[in-house]
């Protein structure tokens, strides 16, 4: 009771308080729950905000991230063990080259991923042992490189040698070349796949980046699909959420075909991994060979990028993701066997290649890149493109009665959706009125009919009156006569 009494009290409080004092009281009860949480570790505040926070679309990768050596396929500063001897070595014919003016410092570029009539400019960076700040400040002498005896060598290696290496750096990955893909020819883009090619509606993914840089070397373009995603005019799309890869399959049976792209995108099997209970990595091979012949098939003349899967900070994801992985190789493997056109876009970092996405690019899903790491996607399908371009194995699309630039195509069917709207509002308008002027004769009928009917009865009243004088007045000489 005396609970009961109680609680009726507090109830007739709260009533009693005014909405902005309820607000007042439910706002300082949630912080005071929050901090008790954020205290015994029980929720991250950090991330709470980050939720709240808005990503510009444009923001960069963060550079500092990417001049890290990556040893075993991860990262050196998340690495404790020490770099062995030769690593840097062969990691550097690994790294990227910089596309720089021409000069006497031009060298090599990596092989396949970069067009052999650019001139390339590298700059090593030093990684040496730590110096002291007067060392850093002081004027480095000129050092001249002079042959090494044996006997002037040591007997043991020093502790932290002094290496020229070329610094990993995801903004010059896919440096502009000098002239359009293919000679100029028109790009009819495919982007098939799931999520990982939907992306968030702002930023589209990588399909808004690559788009941009295409349009921007002088190639008009256009994206085709039977769906539609994202904040960009030209945003169609072959790829839907949640969708393996033998489904997808399914789903482009009629559009490829019909659209007959000459640039096809391909990242599928996420799903597969994600839904694994459901389909998982056991048919990866067959279904992802199943959709590459098919592609080839249906459009002759397309080149197929195909895309392993990024990482994911799920264990049990990441497991199924390295299988479908190996086999999407091997399909690669296999295709390019054949003669067929063909460029493998490795996406995962466990290969040992530089601008690879890390854990640390993952969102809180376990699943899907932040901005940043679908930035680094669209950099690596970049130099696939370049790829694809210096083996000459992009051409012009089918003529399909498809245009070729995918903005004026939504631009004329805007125009022409706007005009069917208005012809449709205007015969709507005309419908109306033509309805309101047959009620407003209907209505005039009704007023005339009244009138007539007086009109009517007055006359019918004259008559009747005539006819009852004149049996009066017979009736009268009648008894006259009488």
């Amino acid at each position: 009771m005396l609970i009961q009494s109680r609680l009726g009290g507090l109830g007739g409080q709260w009533r009693q308080l005014s909405k902005l004092g309820k607000v007042v009281f439910i706002s300082v009860s949630f912080f005071f729950i929050l901090a008790v949480l954020w205290g015994t570790g029980t929720v991250d505040v950090d991330y709470v905000r980050n939720q709240f926070k808005t990503t510009p679309v444009d923001e960069p990768i963060p550079q500092e991230k990417d001049d890290t050596p990556i040893i075993d396929g991860v990262p050196n500063d998340q690495n404790d063990r020490p770099i062995p001897d030769g690593v840097i070595e062969e990691a550097e014919d690994k790294q990227p080259a910089k596309v720089g003016s021409v000069g006497e410092g031009a060298s090599k570029a990596t092989p396949g991923k970069q067009d052999a009539s650019l001139p390339i400019d590298t700059e090593p960076v030093k990684i040496g042992s730590e110096k002291s700040h007067e060392q850093d400040l002081a004027p480095s002498p000129s050092v001249h490189a002079e042959p090494v005896t044996e006997s002037q060598k040591p007997d043991k290696p020093s502790a932290a040698p002094t290496i020229d290496i070329i610094p990993v750096n995801t903004s010059i990955l896919a440096a502009p070349p000098s002239k359009a893909i293919g000679g100029g020819v028109p790009l009819r883009v495919m982007f098939i796949g799931a999520s990982m090619t939907l992306g968030d509606p702002r930023q589209s993914a990588y399909r808004m980046q690559l788009r941009e840089w295409l349009v921007s070397l002088g190639n008009a373009v256009n994206c085709v699909g039977t769906a539609r995603f994202g904040h960009f005019k030209d945003n169609d799309v072959q790829a839907f959420a949640a969708t393996p890869i033998h489904i997808l399959h399914e789903k482009a049976q009629k559009a490829v075909p019909e659209m007959q792209p000459n640039l096809i995108i391909v990242n599928a099997g996420s799903s597969d991994c994600f839904q694994e209970d459901h389909w998982g990595s056991a048919h990866g091979y067959d279904y992802t060979r199943n959709l590459v012949d098919f592609l080839f098939e249906a459009s002759p003349r397309a080149t197929v990028i195909l895309s392993t899967l990024v990482t994911s900070t799920s264990a049990k994801y990441e497991r199924c993701i390295k299988s479908i992985n190996a086999q999407i190789r091997q399909v690669a493997v296999d295709v390019r066997r054949e003669g067929k056109h063909l460029v493998l876009s490795e996406q995962h970092y466990d290969q040992g290649l530089p601008g690879r996405m890390t854990p640390e690019y993952i969102k809180e899903d376990k699943m899907h890149p932040t901005w940043d790491g679908w930035a680094m996607m669209g950099e690596i399908y970049k130099q696939d493109i370049l790829e694809a371009d210096a083996n000459g194995w992009i051409v012009a699309p089918a003529e399909n009665g498809i245009m070729d630039d995918g903005d004026a195509e939504r631009d004329l069917e805007d125009a022409e959706k706007a005009k069917a709207e208005q012809a449709a509002k205007e015969e709507k308008a005309k419908a109306e009125k033509e309805k309101a002027e047959a009620e407003k004769a209907k209505a005039k009928e009704q007023e005339k009919k009244p009138q007539e009917l007086k009109v009517g009865d007055g006359k019918t009243t004259a008559a009747t009156t005539t006819t009852t004088t004149t049996m009066t007045a017979r009736r009268s000489r009648r008894n006259r006569v009488r």
